[in-house]
């Protein structure tokens, strides 16, 4: 369970490739009755987008705000673990994935 892998009094850095570009998402749990709240910003020299999630298990489905052009799409997470997530932006569209690689501090 996400519980038992990630604090929720924490941020994690995790990186990606981006549109060609490095990419780093700040996030952060919240772990509630049923669920975990997962939400955070992902920001590169092209991009910013904040966004959250409500997480069952390993994934789970949320929204994304892209910061520079005010445009709200659906994400979808999927195989969060400690070593990392893919998100999938517009699961019911034209799904783009991603894969997010957690960044321990050094």
């Amino acid at each position: 369970m996400i519980a038992a892998d990630w604090r929720c009094d924490v941020t994690y850095r995790f990186i990606a490739n981006l549109h060609g570009a490095p990419a780093v998402a700040s996030i952060t749990f919240q772990q509630l009755y049923s669920y975990v709240y997962m939400s955070g910003e992902i920001r590169s020299n092209q991009a910013a987008y904040s966004f959250h999630a409500d997480i069952y298990g390993d994934g789970g489905y949320g929204e994304m705000l892209d910061q520079y052009r005010g445009e709200r799409f659906q994400i979808q997470i999927q195989n969060l673990t400690t070593a990392g997530f893919t998100l999938t932006s517009n699961p019911f569209l034209s799904p783009t994935s991603y894969y997010f690689a957690y960044m321990p501090d050094s």
